[in-house]
């Protein structure tokens, strides 16, 4: 039995239980959301995964953190085979959210360099999933947290469709019984705790406010293939069943998704022709690494710069390609400088460019620069703390502005 397991689903769709209740076997260890489809080249990772817990304050318990007999210079490529060597049971959780478009690579990534492992995909009632959602992800539509129920499902079913260790189960099938069998497919001796699967109390459909007629009709669409998908469910084989054609099953349930999902999202999900390559790009993993754990490594602010050079419209690029060059050395004023207006010329978030901008303003001794971007930038964000602090310092009249 492959020693991988991956954990697979929307959002608010019970994988956080799971991972918590499958890791309470000695000999597993499922890692929360490590992503290493889109961090398998991003060196450091094992001490970029535990900064970013230190950062969001997670509690010290597996799956949170990777333990110290994996070296923290090891890039995310090398992080779960390191982890087989001590556990006999390693993975992945991955939650699927709105708006996460490199998401759509897992597929191609897993059936490459995963084939043989075990997967669980989660899913749940897309009524309860669309309010939960929406608590989570506020600024959100309706529309684009319903097409990532549907991106997760049609997921599930092209992982069910090629691959040999696919397990599924709709989170309100979650029992001692359902997770007996799950362990028994696994291979784990994880513990069963009735309060771990307590089930939240239902929302009825007229408890989602501010949804549009075109997203009701969506969601009635998402009703219909959950039905379709529960009714399928067999708790033995933790798997759909249909004793007339299950092979014309899948294609069915595959056709219905296709056409419930928004027409951008269909061809992304089709392939990868249609999706801006700079949002799949392995380097912009990078990026995404230095906003949350800043580390000054070489090999980090070579890839970015050379990632700016192939994707010169991406203002995200050029602002964390600014926060490198003026974090790594203060002397590198002036490149970090061009780098940060570029990312304001391409429509990078005004606060965020203002608000660093201005530290390099204040370096270089360009005062009311300086000063203009941090009042640029509590206009824009009022409510930023640091922000007003540092505009209430730098404006006091006795102020050595150095």
């Amino acid at each position: 039995m492959s020693p991988e397991i991956f954990i697979i689903g929307h959002a608010r769709s019970g994988t956080t239980v799971l991972t918590h209740i499958l890791n309470t076997d000695p000999e597993a260890c499922i890692l929360q959301e490590a992503e290493i489809y889109w961090n398998y080249e991003v060196s450091h990772y094992a001490e970029v995964f535990n900064r970013r817990g230190s950062v969001r304050k997670r509690t010290w318990r597996k799956g949170n953190y990777i333990p110290p007999c994996v070296p923290g210079s090891l890039n995310g490529r090398h992080v779960i085979e390191e982890l087989s060597k001590y556990y006999r049971r390693v993975g992945d959780k991955i939650a699927l959210g709105p708006g996460r478009v490199e998401q759509i690579r897992i597929w191609e990534f897993f059936a490459k360099n995963y084939f043989n492992a075990n997967y669980v995909f989660t899913f749940r009632d897309p009524i309860q999933a669309t309010a939960s959602m929406k608590r989570m992800f506020p600024e959100n539509s309706y529309a684009e947290i319903l097409d990532t129920w549907i991106i997760s499902v049609a997921l599930m079913m092209r992982f069910i469709s090629f691959l040999p260790n696919v397990c599924a189960i709709p989170m309100e099938r979650y029992s001692a019984c359902v997770l007996q069998t799950l362990n028994e497919r696994l291979g784990t001796m994880a513990v069963i705790s009735g309060a771990s699967i307590h089930q939240a109390g239902k929302i009825d459909r007229g408890d989602i406010f501010g949804i549009t007629e075109e997203e009701s009709e969506k969601l009635s669409k998402c009703e219909s293939i959950y039905r379709s998908l529960f009714d399928a469910w067999d708790a033995n084989r933790l798997s759909f069943y249909s004793e007339n054609d299950l092979y014309g099953y899948w294609g069915d349930i595959s056709r219905d998704l296709m056409e419930a999902l928004s027409p951008k999202y269909a061809s992304e999900v089709s392939g990868l022709s249609d999706v801006d390559p700079a949002m799949i790009d392995p380097r912009r993993a990078v990026l995404t690494s230095y906003a949350q754990v800043p580390l000054a490594r070489p090999e980090w602010q070579e890839a970015v710069e050379s990632y700016v050079s192939d994707f010169p419209q991406d203002g995200f690029g050029h602002y964390i390609f600014a926060l490198m060059l003026y974090g790594n050395s203060p002397n590198n004023c002036e490149r970090a400088l061009a780098e940060f207006n570029k990312a304001e010329r391409c429509g990078y978030v005004p606060f965020w460019v203002k608000y660093n901008r201005a530290y390099v303003y204040k370096k270089m001794g360009s005062h009311e620069q300086a000063i203009q971007d941090i009042k640029d930038a509590v206009k824009e964000d009022p409510t930023h703390r640091d922000a007003q602090e540092m505009l209430e310092r730098w404006t006091l009249p006795d102020e050595k502005f150095n």
